[in-house]
């Protein structure tokens, strides 16, 4: 005997046909099912085709092909009757119940594992105030794990799930980087993006990156890392401030300074001249005992940017030496508008850190305006 399983709804699965044909030597799926549009089909669990040779005590198991999209619910049905012949009986020759169903359990488990996860991770929901995209209020965008990508179906609005988020300083300015995912690919395109309900190119200043979700793609711009930002927003002072990073494998940091009131000398004119504030930095392992010294550089932009060579001895992005005198973490302007300071160091070894960070002088004390720095 031939078992035929016939899912005619794809969103119900649960709801099929189960058919008992005499088996015919050499004959394919075809002979035992033949029917009008797209179908998929699967034997005892695995993909097949229409031509498929069919053996004696097998299970088929066809339902109407939606893009390729519900296959996994197809062959999630094929192995659950599969793993119920094996119970019964019908394959091996074993006779023990007991033996029967420890197989059984055994092949289901081994296809299940194939086929899904065993186990969904647990969703997040440290933030109390995001829920599943259910009810009247229309679409929102959750951020956390454990939440469910979307399967696309034609033409849907979206609000994605936000999987990555950074800001980027330099010089006066800050760009925020949020990663979304619109549901699982390959999708055929995305538009219409909108913010709050405003299409983006009402926006300047906006940069949108958009991959289908296909194998080749690159990597979408500023993402390159795995970032984990921490806000501290605290004053720099003569005392050290420590703070440890997250992860055990941290192979960057980098460490961004603001001066949310600029940085001047207010002269005897009422005008604004230039004044310095010096910063001092300093890493460890955390367990370790002895503090290594950052280089600091006084320039901004990619000066700030380095790596280190070997032990805790650091080289520019181009390979040249950092000199002390250009690394002694002076910063010297004369402005009343913010900025931000950024120092990064790249090719750590892979561990967890702790950095600490304190202002150890600040020129003309006694006639600055404004040298806060955070």
């Amino acid at each position: 005997m031939v078992n035929v399983i016939i899912v005619n709804n794809p969103f119900k699965p649960e709801q099929r046909d189960r058919k008992y044909l005499p088996f015919k030597q050499g004959k394919s799926i075809s002979y035992y099912f033949r029917a009008h549009g797209e179908w998929a089909y699967s034997v005892n669990g695995h993909e097949a085709a229409p031509d498929t040779v069919v053996n004696d005590e097998d299970y088929i198991v066809v339902m109407p092909r939606v893009e390729g999209k519900f296959f996994g619910v197809l062959l999630s049905i094929g192995m659950a009757v599969f793993t119920g012949g094996i119970a019964s009986g019908a394959i091996f020759g074993i006779q023990s119940l007991i033996w029967r169903s420890v197989i059984a359990m055994a092949v289901g488990m081994i296809g299940n594992a194939i086929i899904s996860k065993l186990t969904a991770p647990k969703v997040d929901r440290s933030n109390s105030e995001q829920s599943n995209t259910y009810g009247w209020g229309g679409t929102e965008t959750v951020t956390g794990q454990g939440y469910p990508l979307a399967v696309t179906y034609g033409r849907m609005k979206s609000a994605g799930l936000l999987l990555s988020r950074h800001v980027i300083s330099d010089g006066e300015k800050q760009y925020l980087n949020l990663l979304y995912c619109a549901g699982e690919g390959e999708l055929s395109k995305i538009e219409d993006i909108r913010i709050n309900a405003n299409p983006i190119s009402n926006y300047k200043d906006v940069q949108v990156d958009i991959r289908k979700g296909t194998n080749d793609q690159t990597v979408i711009p500023n993402f390159n890392d795995n970032f984990a930002d921490q806000s501290l927003n605290y004053e720099l002072t003569e005392s050290w401030n420590t703070q440890q990073v997250q992860g055990d494998a941290c192979d960057a940091i980098e460490l961004t300074v603001g001066f949310p009131n600029g940085l001047y000398y207010s002269n005897d004119s009422g005008g604004a001249d230039r004044t310095s504030v010096t910063l001092k930095a300093e890493i460890r392992k955390v367990g370790d005992e002895s503090w290594q010294a950052l280089p600091l550089a006084n320039q901004k932009g990619m000066a700030g940017h380095i790596k280190r060579r070997d032990a805790w001895n650091f080289i520019k992005s181009d390979n040249s030496v950092t000199n002390t005198a250009d690394y002694a973490g002076r910063i010297e302007e004369a402005t009343n508008n913010a900025f931000y300071r950024v120092f990064r160091f790249d090719n750590l070894e892979k561990a967890r850190y702790e950095i600490r960070m304190r202002c150890s002088a600040k020129a003309c004390a006694m006639s600055i305006r404004s040298t806060g720095c955070s």
